[in-house]
């Protein structure tokens, strides 16, 4: 078993190990155990592993102490940033070369002994770098990286936004560090501005092969900082200040242009438009024709086409679908395994597991209801009967918004003997935002998760329990949990089949793209860090939940999935009418242009949506008399239904915002 140390003092170099790999990790228990076996596994075997732990509240120090080799050596420090743990370890050093390797990144086994025999056969300092492979979160391929050539200074390639090196594609000679110094903890881009210092002195040498994995996340630590404008443009524009003593005029002008370009490209691959356009009312950024993707940056400027997002996604979707089976067969030559998957089968089975936490979590369950006392005490039963761990404190808050306190006389009845605290909150502004919004306010510096759960909905014994386990395990930000719909028996054929009102599911434990509020466990402090709410425009209209999730995953917010965190919510006889099922699929494409309209609000985005709505429209009219026939009844109003999300996303787009649930009173 290794020992994990804390608090260590800076050492002289000494005689040891030829390389020195480093991870920092922060919040890693998913993916620290593959990049920690990809560095163990190197073919080169005289080396030492250092991984920094950044302050993790997870199990991340407990899959590191379940494995046992002697050249691995785990350091713990308070949060303090990637920098900071890279320059504990480097500290702690003794290889004559260093490496990095990023949490979620991996090597092939062959990496390391390629980029020192490169360094070695160059015979003077530098750097050695390779190329890269892109993964998405499961590892599925999505890019190759160009195999690079170039040899020598690349200050030069650099500053024009030649952006090929990264830490865990290079291994660098140890003087570099002796005579430079370490990364600036003060910045956000230190890797970027160590690496443009390197190579104002030192030359990099090719191995000429892809060596690498890495992981391009899609609601990372980088999206969230480009989701705030200002935050990402101070980041640019303090690397380039840094650097203004290490350069000429002409070099500092030039680094500056790259970073303005850099900035405004990567607005636009991620989809943020608004980003893009606030950039060219505020600078003048020039040299977009030198590359293809600046010609599409280019394009956005003059039409506000953004055809870069596009083309980003198109080459991911064309390595998605036809180049897979060459990928793990690439993977297997090499013994490499990425297990990026959160469920699977030979998930290791930690030997130890972290300190129990000092205190339990703080819980609060919001249950907002509008005239419905019967549904109400069978959901505050089921409540009652949650399987909660020991010592866990619940508090549940009914939140009545009827514009009479018609709830109240419900919750007085089960209070006595109810296992938890129970509160009541009578709140007469109406609204489904308007009380969601009220259970954030109620749950914050209170509470450390707020769950949510519907007035028409009962949830399983183990909903709260499961719900709380899946965000200790992936330590997400939002836990969204399934919602069965249950029909009465005696509900027509036709509906029972149809499977009108189905979510998609998802495995347990999977990162997921969408949520909603009828059941869901919120972390409180990622809430406030966020600083979203839910809409006040969407408050009778219903997707406010749709629109506050994705704006959680615009911001970098981690969505998970528990699939064992079960609430059925029961279909009423107004919802079992063709009616209403129409005018849900109306709500749900009128909800999905206001999401456009509020993220984005680009002439091509809502254009992409009016292309999709009238594709449904056009869909549904094409195949209304085939599905007739096939199907009946069914596939009339299957037909039917996409018909009315187009017209519902058409209607968005001239700012009509549907009210479901507009009230008479």
């Amino acid at each position: 078993m290794i020992e994990i140390q804390t608090n260590v003092p800076e050492k002289p170099v000494q005689a040891g190990p030829l390389v020195s790999v480093i991870i920092p990790v922060y919040q890693g228990e998913r993916l620290i155990l593959g990049a920690v076996q990809s560095a163990l596994n190197q073919t080169h075997r005289d080396l030492e592993v250092f991984v920094v732990d950044d302050g993790s509240t997870d199990q991340t120090l407990a899959v590191l102490a379940s494995l046992e080799d002697p050249r691995l050596t785990v350091l713990q420090q308070e949060n303090a940033g990637t920098a900071s743990a890279r320059n504990l370890a480097l500290a702690q050093a003794r290889g004559r070369y260093i490496a990095f390797l990023d949490s979620d990144d991996r090597w092939f086994p062959e990496k390391i002994a390629t980029e020192i025999g490169v360094l070695e056969s160059a015979g003077t300092v530098g750097i050695a770098y390779s190329s890269y492979y892109a993964v998405d979160d499961r590892g599925r391929l999505q890019n190759l990286a160009p195999n690079r050539d170039h040899a020598g200074n690349a200050l030069d390639l650099l500053l024009d936004g030649e952006d090929f090196l990264m830490p865990s594609v290079c291994l660098f000679d140890r003087r570099i560090f002796d005579t430079l110094g370490y990364f600036n903890a003060k910045r956000f881009h230190e890797d970027h501005e160590f690496i443009l210092r390197a190579s104002r002195h030192y030359p990099i040498f090719p191995t000429g092969k892809r060596l690498a994995v890495y992981r391009q996340t899609t609601s990372g630590k980088c999206r969230g900082i480009l989701a705030d404008y200002e935050r990402a443009k101070l980041a640019e524009l303090a690397v380039v200040a840094d650097l203004a003593k290490e350069l000429t005029p002409e070099q500092h002008l030039r680094l500056k242009q790259n970073a303005l370009r850099s900035l405004y490209c990567r607005f636009l691959m991620y989809g943020f438009s608004r980003h893009a356009r606030r950039m060219l009312g505020e600078f003048r950024i020039t040299g977009l024709q030198g590359s293809k993707k600046g010609r599409l940056a280019w394009l956005f400027a003059k039409s506000n086409l953004n055809l870069l997002s596009v083309a980003r996604e198109a080459i991911q979707g064309y390595h998605l679908l036809f180049r897979q089976g060459w990928w793990r067969k690439r993977q297997a030559q090499s013994c490499l395994h990425l297990d990026y998957g959160v469920e699977r089968g030979e998930r290791l089975r930690f030997k130890a597991r972290s300190a129990e936490r000092e205190t339990s979590p703080r819980v609060c369950v919001a249950v907002p209801t509008f005239r419905r006392p019967v549904f109400l005490r069978a959901l505050l039963e089921g409540i009652a009967l949650q399987s909660v761990p020991a010592g866990c404190p619940i508090t549940v808050v009914v939140i009545d918004n009827d514009s009479r306190p018609s709830a109240q006389t419900a919750v007085e009845e089960i209070r006595d003997g109810f296992p938890f605290t129970l509160e009541y909150v009578h709140l007469k502004e109406p609204g489904l935002s308007s009380v969601r919004n009220f259970a954030l306010s109620y749950a914050r510096d209170r509470f450390d998760f707020l769950a949510m759960i519907d007035d028409d909905e009962y949830p399983q014994r183990e909903w709260l329990q499961e719900l709380l386990r899946v965000q200790e395990r992936i330590g997400a930000d939002v836990v969204i949990g399934p919602v069965p719909k249950v029909i009465s028996s005696d509900a027509p054929a036709w509906i029972q089949a149809g499977h009108f009102y189905e979510l998609p599911s998802y495995p347990d434990g999977a990162l997921i793209k969408h949520g909603h509020s009828g059941n869901c466990l919120l972390k409180v402090s990622s809430m406030e860090r966020f600083g979203v709410a839910f809409d006040k425009a969407l408050n009778l209209a219903g997707g406010e939940d749709m629109l506050f999730f994705r704006q959680l995953l615009a911001r970098g917010a981690k969505l998970t999935y528990a699939t064992r965190a079960v609430a059925f919510e029961s279909m009423g006889a107004e919802r079992l009418r063709v009616s209403y099922i129409v005018k849900l699929n109306f709500r749900r494409g009128n909800t999905l242009t206001f999401c456009d309209r509020r993220l984005d609000g680009s002439f091509f985005c809502l254009l992409m949506r009016a292309i999709k709505g009238c594709g449904r429209i056009a869909l549904g009219l094409a195949t209304i008399l085939p599905l007739a026939v096939t199907r009946g009844r069914i596939g009339i109003v299957s037909a039917v239904c996409n018909i009315a999300h187009g017209l519902g996303s058409l209607a968005g787009l001239v700012g009509h915002v549907y009210n479901a649930y507009k009230r008479a009173d």
